[in-house]
């Protein structure tokens, strides 16, 4: 994340209630992979907040030969000019560039854009599960150039699509009293209907304990199939 005031509002999120959405912040990416590789030795689950340009991040994975599980991305990168960032600069500068000079803004997420690709892409041969999540980059970085933008697939395709064939969906609900043990209650109730669901009782015990209700009324949301 470019942005420090974003990731300092997401770290404060939820940690009054003890179950923060963001475990750490650091300014240092070898700092974040020595949290992460000790977090993995313990077999534990953490979130980490890197205050750089998603291509810095990419482009040390690469250089000191680690793959992770599972990447994607979610820049802002169907907007050059007025969502996505572009790397060599930080966020302030960014922003006064953005008016002061477009033109130049998007030429600085153009090449930005087809590293980031290239990147995502070398990351996904070496073994990474890979998917985009919906934002038009791997689009943009091929009509730039990058003809195998698209050897990595979306997250639609890839995940949801499988779901709609087994007859699975979404389904949200929340409680109007605006009392959150109502909802714990509805979780008590779905994991006896979908008590064969491992994935799904998991998913609720650990919504339960680590995601608080801080804004608007509760709610619960998990996809599930048919019951038969």
């Amino acid at each position: 994340e470019v942005n420090p005031n974003l990731i300092d509002r997401i770290y404060n999120t939820g940690r009054k209630q003890g179950a923060p959405y963001l475990d750490y912040k650091t300014e240092s990416i070898e700092e974040a992979i020595s949290i992460a590789k000790e977090a993995t030795e313990k077999d534990e689950v953490v979130s980490i907040g890197v205050l750089c340009n998603a291509t810095e991040l990419l482009q040390y994975l690469i250089d000191n030969d680690i793959t992770p599980l599972i990447l994607t991305d979610q820049t802002s990168a169907h907007d050059l000019l007025n969502g996505y960032y572009p790397a060599g600069i930080t966020y302030d500068e960014a922003d006064i560039l953005r008016v002061e000079s477009p033109e130049e803004y998007l030429e600085r997420s153009r090449r930005t854009v087809i590293k980031h690709v290239n990147l995502m892409v070398e990351l996904h041969k070496r073994g990474s599960e890979t998917f985009d999540y919906g934002n038009n980059i791997r689009q943009q970085a091929y009509e730039l150039g990058v003809k195998d933008a698209f050897d990595y697939g979306g997250f639609v395709l890839e995940y949801v699509r499988p779901l709609f064939c087994e007859g699975k969906g979404p389904f949200r609900w929340m409680a109007l009293s605006n009392d959150p043990e109502d909802i714990r209650i509805t979780d008590k109730y779905a994991k006896k209907l979908f008590y064969d669901d491992p994935q799904l009782v998991t998913w609720l015990e650990l919504a339960d304990k680590y995601i608080p209700f801080e804004k608007g009324l509760p709610a619960r949301v998990f996809w599930a199939g048919f019951i038969g």
